[in-house]
C-alpha cells in the first residue's frame, strides 16, 4: 500500500494529486496504517531473509514515517514501533543475508562509511536500498527511538597495541635503513 504520504511527495504537481485523489479516488490513508503495516511486516518478516521487494518496500515505508515526522504529522502510536524488528539490518554472522530486525540488535552507519567499511562482515548493520541512512534521521531522533539507535561511531574505540615479548634487532633491516640516512644527510 502507498500511503497519502508517497502520493504527495512523487507527484508534487497539483494535476497528478488530483488524478489520485479525483479520478481514482484514492482516499488519504490514516496515518496509523503505515504503523499497521510495519508491524505486520516485522510479524510476518521478522529473522526471514528479505527479497528486494520487500527491502524496497519496507525502506520506502520507514521514508514515509521519517516525512510525517518531518511533517510534524505522525501518528500518535509511533512510539509502538520503537522495539519492533522494521528496520532492514544486513547480518554478516550466520545467515549473511537482509533480515528485519530492532535497533537494539544493530548498529547504524557512519556518516563517511569508513567505519561500516571496515566492520561491514564483523556486526549487524542498517541497510536500506534507496535512501542513506540520513534519509530516517527523523525518525531516528523521536525520543522513543533514540535510545534504542546505536552508531558506530560511539561503539568503536581506538585503542593502541602495544607489543609483548623480547624484542629483537633486525640487523638487514637496520643496515637497509641506515644507508638511507646517509642519503637523507647529502
Amino acid at each position: 500500500m502507498i500511503s497519502k504520504l508517497a502520493i504527495a511527495r512523487w507527484y508534487p504537481e497539483a494535476d497528478m494529486k488530483s488524478f489520485f485523489y479525483t479520478k481514482l479516488g484514492v482516499l488519504n490513508a490514516l496515518d496509523d496504517i503505515l504503523v499497521s503495516e510495519l508491524r505486520d511486516l516485522a510479524n510476518e518478516y521478522s529473522k526471514k531473509e528479505l527479497s528486494p521487494a520487500i527491502h524496497d518496500h519496507v525502506t520506502s515505508m520507514l521514508d514515509e514515517l521519517s516525512s510525517a515526522v518531518v511533517d510534524k504529522s505522525y501518528p500518535a502510536n509511533i512510539d509502538s514501533l520503537c522495539d519492533a524488528p522494521i528496520f532492514p539490518v544486513y547480518s554478516p554472522r550466520a545467515t549473511r543475508s537482509l533480515t528485519l530486525r530492532s535497533l537494539d540488535e544493530c548498529y547504524l552507519p557512519d556518516k563517511s562509511g569508513a567505519y561500516a567499511k571496515a566492520f561491514e562482515h564483523e556486526v549487524p548493520l542498517l541497510k536500506l536500498s534507496s535512501i542513506s541512512t540520513s534519509g530516517i534521521a527523523p525518525l531516528l531522533s523521536l525520543t522513543s527511538f533514540k535510545r534504542h539507535v546505536r552508531t558506530l561511531e560511539t561503539a568503536v574505540t581506538r585503542k593502541s597495541v602495544i607489543a609483548e615479548g623480547q624484542r629483537v634487532l633486525d640487523i638487514e633491516l637496520t643496515k637497509h635503513y641506515a644507508e638511507r640516512v646517509t642519503f637523507f644527510e647529502q
